[in-house]
């Protein structure tokens, strides 16, 4: 309950792991509440929660292991926007369900993942 994410949260890389965050606590608190389909908590904890987690720290380890400042960058903030404009997508196609949702979701995570490869990926070849 002492959490307060805010301060930190003006620093966008840890700003954007609090969103994956938020994504959880959002999916507990719907899971909890019954609302909406059985399916929306899971959309919030693994498109949300998971999909932000892994795009915020894999930006932050990967630019500190290649040797560049951990900065959010335009390419991170690409990939974190892409991840929740997919989570959004999703949480609205458990409420309204048509193979659009999936598809234009699928579509997104498909371009946050392939900035990933084209940006990110590189340092981890490339190591410190």
């Amino acid at each position: 309950l002492g959490w307060r994410p805010w301060p930190a949260s003006r620093v966008p890389m840890i700003g954007a792991i609090h969103l994956g965050v938020a994504w959880v606590v959002a999916g507990y608190a719907l899971s909890l509440a019954s609302v909406g389909p059985p399916s929306l908590p899971y959309h919030c904890w693994l498109l949300g929660g998971m999909g932000t987690f892994w795009a915020a720290l894999s930006l932050r380890v990967c630019r500190g292991h290649g040797g560049l400042p951990i900065v959010m960058g335009r390419d991170g903030a690409a990939i974190v926007g892409l991840v929740q404009l997919a989570t959004i997508t999703r949480v609205a196609g458990a409420f309204w369900p048509s193979p659009w949702h999936f598809t234009a979701a699928g579509l997104l995570l498909g371009g946050a993942f392939a900035t990933w490869l084209w940006r990110i990926a590189p340092l981890v070849r490339r190591g410190g």
